[in-house]
């Protein structure tokens, strides 16, 4: 990943805007960070909002370079706020799951109804 998906064009125009940060969790002085962001597997990406220091997104596993660049705008969308519908509900989903929440994301329906083709 670090060697050929992040350093793709798509992602390093994007640089500038993110602190990238390399973490082993397997190391007890990664505790307290792994406690709060990490569970699931790894590679694990998280975009945490500065302001609050909550994390708004994660995703485990690999991705291409267009996934990652993705994720990091939808990220930034969720952190500036002001979504609607659809939007709004699916990042409230994807900050509770990234938060270890994922029963509250699971349960976030009420009563919403979802269609799909």
């Amino acid at each position: 990943m670090r060697a050929n998906v992040l350093k793709d064009a798509a992602l390093v125009k994007q640089a500038r805007q993110f602190v990238w940060l390399s973490i082993d969790s397997d190391k007890p002085a990664n505790e307290k960070f792994t406690a709060e962001f990490a569970t699931g597997g790894v590679p694990l990406y998280v975009l945490i909002d500065p302001a609050s220091g909550k994390a708004v997104l994660s995703w485990y596993g690999t991705a291409t370079a267009q996934q990652l660049a993705r994720l990091m705008e939808d990220g930034t969308r969720a952190m500036a706020g002001g979504l609607t519908g659809a939007e709004a509900w699916l990042a409230r989903a994807d900050e509770l799951n990234a938060q270890k929440k994922p029963g509250e994301a699971a349960g976030l329906r009420g009563n919403r109804t979802i269609m799909c083709d």
